[in-house]
């Protein structure tokens, strides 16, 4: 893949910087709606997550300096694509975009993320941010985060109880990256099968 020019690769850095400040911020405030290291449960279950291209440019750049970690990464997506197949064909999931949200991330390595660093940014603002700019603070609904988390919340912030969350609204977030990048999003398991299409044996 064509190489994103430096100008964009740095708006690209910048705006991970800023998901990742707005992120500690959140977390400073809200102690309790920090993801326990190791959790690991959305990249378990929903391992498709929206990636630009721009985005992928350096996740390809990982894979392309360490061909041990390359190799791990292929040997984990032909499994998934195998169990994908064999899901869809007993019937246990309807439709390929259903077995997606069930799917396990194939850069998830020990439980932890392999690419953490340029980890896209739908996983950067999962859990800490609220979907829409006019969300209303006190909807719990439309906190971007898993269904385990916010249970986890209702025990531990009491939510019926709680003051409204101050959340950044993701949709700010994915409106400048739309506009840096230019073109649709797709799924990372997307961009990986074509790198390995194309990638030299």
């Amino acid at each position: 893949m064509e190489s994103a020019p430096a100008s964009q690769a740095e708006a690209l850095n910048a705006l991970f910087a800023e998901a990742d400040r707005l992120q500690q911020e959140v977390h400073s405030q809200n102690p309790e709606m920090i993801c326990h290291a190791g959790c690991s449960f959305c990249c378990e279950h929903h391992g498709s997550p929206i990636t630009y291209a721009l985005e992928w440019q350096g996740i390809e750049a990982l894979l392309a300096q360490d061909a041990a970690f390359t190799a791990r990464v292929k040997a984990r997506f032909e499994t998934l694509k195998q169990g994908l197949r064999q899901n869809l064909k007993s019937g246990e999931l309807v439709s390929l975009r259903e077995a997606l949200f069930e799917t396990t991330c194939p850069f998830l390595e020990d439980r932890r993320c392999s690419v953490y660093a340029a980890r896209p940014l739908t996983c950067r603002t999962f859990g800490n941010t609220r979907l829409f700019a006019d969300s209303a603070p006190d909807n719990w609904q439309e906190i971007y985060s898993c269904s385990m988390e916010k249970e986890r919340w209702e025990k531990q912030l009491k939510m019926a109880d709680a003051p409204p969350l101050n959340l950044p609204p993701r949709e700010t977030l994915f409106q400048t990256l739309e506009g840096l990048d230019g073109k649709p999003a797709s799924s990372l398991l997307v961009f990986l099968e074509r790198y390995f299409a194309h990638a030299t044996p």
